[in-house]
């Protein structure tokens, strides 16, 4: 799932659907100018009936530059590398992350480009 307006919202988010019941959640602020991602294990409809929700199974806090993108490795995994950290990228899943991350891309380098003619003006 995505949520990707650009225009008016201060954080983009992207939602990755891993097997085994988690959801990986990319979020990145254009206040901060950070990525975030959560991994979390999903509740189950019996913990969510009695309140409880899933639990975070890791989370980082990082710079653009440090988000690398979607790589395969050599026994074809689609593999995202967020500093040092690998997440493994579901083939029906890497499409529309990708997608996302290109448009993010676009945006970063056009707002870096509007801040140093801003700057030589």
């Amino acid at each position: 799932m995505t949520r990707c307006a650009f225009v008016g919202e201060r954080e983009q988010v992207h939602e990755v659907h891993m097997p085994g019941s988690c959801t990986l959640t990319i979020t990145y602020d254009q206040g901060e100018r950070q990525f975030s991602l959560a991994l979390r294990r999903n509740a189950t409809a019996r913990q969510k009936a009695r309140g409880i929700d899933g639990a975070t199974l890791t989370q980082l806090t990082l710079l653009p530059d440090r988000l690398m993108g979607i790589r395969r490795d050599n026994r074809g995994h689609l593999l995202l590398k967020a500093e040092s950290t690998i997440f493994w990228v579901p083939e029906k899943e890497a499409e529309g992350l990708n997608k996302w991350l290109n448009l993010l891309n676009r945006l970063l380098l056009a707002s870096s480009q509007s801040s140093t003619d801003g700057a030589t003006q």
